[in-house]
């Protein structure tokens, strides 16, 4: 029995190495920030984009 979890020890270690097991001893930390992109035609008016800006941070804000 002690040879059994020899090899299975030995076999665990194999597959962690190799990256058949992914290990990530120090995950990277989620981030903050977000980053979006809107793209209005030449001639939009100032009220239409700063409504369809606030419209999207309330979206985000809402997830």
């Amino acid at each position: 029995t002690l040879a059994a979890a020899f090899s299975i020890m030995i076999i665990t270690i194999g597959w962690v190495v190799s990256g058949r097991i992914a290990f990530n001893f120090f995950p990277t930390a989620e981030t903050t920030i977000l980053y979006a992109n809107a793209d209005f035609v030449s001639g939009t008016p100032k009220k239409d984009v700063r409504n369809f800006l606030a419209e999207m941070e309330q979206a985000l804000w809402d997830t």
